[in-house]
């Protein structure tokens, strides 16, 4: 994996300006960025190994989640357990142009159950003031 990061890094002239990768928390991230340091060293640039590991934030939060969900209940345990595998699954899942398309078709179409931008959320969220407020010349939050 280093060797294709390096040669990446060179084919768009990128040496010497890498300073961190974010990744996931597999352990292959730990040997590519400590392979990508040996290869800065002996190229001449500078780069650490400790300092250019950044984990991914949303991910963390995710398996954190997984974890604290799984605490709760045995049955959440079982489901949080059977998703893990599947989530790294699908982060790096190859999509066909065909399937991009399916997925698109289907997103486009009239039954698709995305909230428009008129839902009940803003209505929630962006309260009138209350008339009694408004009488009295002030304005409520609430």
């Amino acid at each position: 994996m280093a060797t294709v990061v390096w040669e990446t890094v060179i084919a768009f002239g990128l040496e010497g300006r890498i300073t961190a990768f974010v990744m996931d928390n597999a352990t292959n991230n730990d040997t590519m960025v400590a392979a990508f340091a040996d290869r800065s060293r002996e190229a001449g640039y500078p780069f650490s190994a400790i300092n250019g590991r950044m984990r991914c934030m949303p991910h963390t939060i995710h398996l954190s989640a997984l974890k604290a969900i799984g605490a709760l209940t045995k049955e959440e345990s079982k489901k949080s357990q059977s998703r893990q595998g599947g989530y790294q699954e699908a982060t790096t899942e190859s999509l066909s142009a065909q399937r991009d398309a399916e997925a698109t078709q289907t997103e486009d179409s009239p039954e698709s159950t995305a909230i428009g931008p008129a839902s009940a959320v803003g209505k929630a969220v962006f309260k009138p003031p209350a008339a009694q407020d408004m009488a009295e010349g002030g304005c409520s939050l609430v």
